[in-house]
């Protein structure tokens, strides 16, 4: 890669960077072009000229945001650390660090304009979800009479239902606190045996 190629692949990652961390605060609807221009060092004209609409931009930003997404998964689940440290570095800690605008970046990337990007993400992941299943069996978190298959039936059914209910309500702390509720049922039951 020569002088100029390296710094179009740093402008349009700095660019992608913005869009993400706006996207992920506010909102894709929410989040303005100027925003991300500004955000980025550059100018709305150079924005379009890498991604020519800010549909475009935001599907970049969303599959950037998902690969990131992937790869913090993979380090916990390769990680040596005890299996329940996994479930909470996974699933809740990321919700700690979120903002409770982030619901509406959420409500948007299940959208239907946004959906083909979900699916593939979750195709991706789904080798690596049944990885931190075996994990689970192999330290007696998961009951084993479940197939691998369940699981992650049960796993889907539970993201695809609880991001559409999750969709109806307006975005805020209780739409976070709800998520955050539901997943401690997913992961430990009613008897609420989840981290403290």
């Amino acid at each position: 890669m020569n002088g100029f190629e390296k710094r179009t692949q740093e402008k349009r990652n700095g660019i992608l960077r913005a869009a993400v961390a706006l996207f992920s605060e506010r909102g894709i609807q929410k989040g303005s072009v100027a925003e991300i221009a500004a955000g980025a060092g550059v100018s709305q004209v150079t924005i379009y000229k890498y991604f020519e609409s800010k549909e475009n931009l935001a599907r970049c930003a969303l599959e950037q945001y998902y690969n990131g997404l992937l790869r913090s998964f993979i380090d916990v689940i390769d990680s040596a650390r005890p299996f329940a440290e996994k479930v909470e570095q996974a699933f809740f800690a990321p919700l700690k660090t979120q903002s409770a605008g982030a619901a509406a970046f959420w409500d948007d990337a299940i959208s239907e304009k946004f959906r083909d990007i979900t699916l593939e993400y979750e195709q991706k992941l789904a080798p690596h979800m049944m990885r931190f299943i075996e994990q689970g069996y192999e330290c007696g978190h998961f009951d084993k009479s479940y197939s691998v298959e369940t699981l992650l039936l049960y796993l889907n059914v539970f993201g695809v239902n609880a991001m559409k209910q999750l969709g109806t309500l307006e975005a805020g702390g209780k739409k976070k606190q709800i998520y955050e509720e539901f997943l401690s049922l997913f992961f430990y039951g009613v008897a609420g045996k989840g981290p403290k």
